[in-house]
């Protein structure tokens, strides 16, 4: 009779030649149903076995690949990520990593791309730049990192040609030098400013000429001295006033020659200052403006006519009395070179006339 041992020897011996026998016909099984089920368990059953080696390597091959299919047809990052977490390890899955990342890096492009902003692009290069450099990825989201910039910078720019255009229409509608230079110092240093800067100051020189001349036309209605010297205080240090300032100088200085001939005049046929001090007066203020050259010789003649007539070469007084046409006319003295009275009465056209005092040589006085 066996003893115990020998039983159980022969049952171990029964059962590994049983599972020899079934080990390639059950891989067979699973190849034939190429599913994930059925390789993984033919892997729990026959992996403990060195003699299913091979067909155990085979079947974790197709496992893997049946897997990565699945992943693929998932096609999503964290399915993507679950496959590189489970085969990291294994040398066998090298391809299939690399194609997960890289799939990886798309579908986080794709989404960067729908959200389509410069932060999103930005994240993504922070994530792949450096290890992905030459990626098409990579390579347009640089691209578009800078025509997003463009784009916003066009559309600030547009927003503030906007709102300066609203600014200067505004200034404008004021109708004011003061507010179109407001305009101009507000914005000044603003790139988009420059064509309405531009605009504001050929107007600001426009409503200063309009300005100038409204001022001058109404000095130019008053005709007066006040007038024409306040005009000329006001825009003196105008540049754009200048060829007014020109006109107003010219007509006070006429204004001037006028009133200095007129009071010289009056001075003639009345009893009052010497004429000779109205015309020097005039000089003063005229005599080296070349603008004004015919009135002062025409000044300057009437001082030598003046003096001629009312003094002696010797610089005695010759003459005090009325005039008419450098002609002695009117009530009069004359006087001798000595300076004593020769002459004491009525003069007309230059002589004497009608009664008068006149003196001898020695002052004895004789009529006429």
């Amino acid at each position: 009779m066996p003893s115990q041992f020998t039983l159980w020897a022969v049952a171990l011996l029964a059962a590994l030649l049983v599972g020899c026998s079934t080990i390639q016909p059950d891989f067979e099984k699973a190849v034939q149903d190429d599913t994930i089920p059925a390789y993984e368990a033919y892997i729990t059953k026959y992996e403990p076995d060195p003699q299913a080696t091979p067909f155990v390597a085979k079947s974790r091959t197709r496992l893997r690949e049946l897997r990565f299919g699945q992943v693929e047809a998932k096609d999503t990052v964290p399915a993507y990520q679950a496959f590189i977490s489970a085969y990291k390890e294994t040398p066998e899955a090298t391809e299939q990593i690399a194609l997960s990342e890289n799939r990886i890096r798309e579908l986080h492009f794709e989404s960067t791309q729908q959200q389509d902003s410069i932060a999103a692009y930005r994240k993504f290069l922070q994530q792949y730049e450096s290890t992905n450099p030459d990626s098409p990825e990579v390579q347009t989201a640089t691209v578009r990192i800078r025509e997003l910039t463009a784009e916003k910078l066009k559309q600030a720019s547009e927003l503030t040609t906007e709102k300066l255009k609203q600014a200067f229409a505004q200034a404008k509608q004021k109708n004011s030098a003061a507010s179109l230079r407001l305009f101009t110092a507000k914005y000044r240093k603003v790139p988009e400013a420059q064509p309405f800067i531009r605009q504001a100051k050929v107007l600001i020189t426009e409503l200063q000429l309009e300005d100038v001349e409204t001022h001058y036309a109404q000095a130019k209605r008053q005709n007066t001295s006040k007038g024409y010297r306040g005009f000329i205080t006001r825009y003196r240090i105008k540049a754009h006033a200048k060829p007014r300032i020109h006109d107003a100088e010219q007509a006070l200085e006429q204004l001037q020659f006028d009133a200095a001939k007129f009071e010289a005049l009056k001075n003639e046929s009345a009893l009052r200052k010497n004429p000779i001090i109205v015309w020097k007066t005039y000089l003063k203020k005229h005599r080296n403006d070349s603008r004004f050259k015919q009135h002062v010789e025409f000044a300057e003649i009437r001082i030598a006519a003046y003096t001629t007539l009312y003094f002696h070469p010797n610089g005695k007084k010759r003459y005090v009395g009325q005039l008419e046409g450098d002609r002695f006319h009117g009530q009069g003295v004359l006087f001798t070179a000595t300076g004593k009275v020769a002459y004491a009465g009525e003069f007309q056209n230059g002589h004497k006339h009608g009664s008068g005092q006149e003196r001898w040589d020695n002052g004895r006085v004789r009529y006429k």
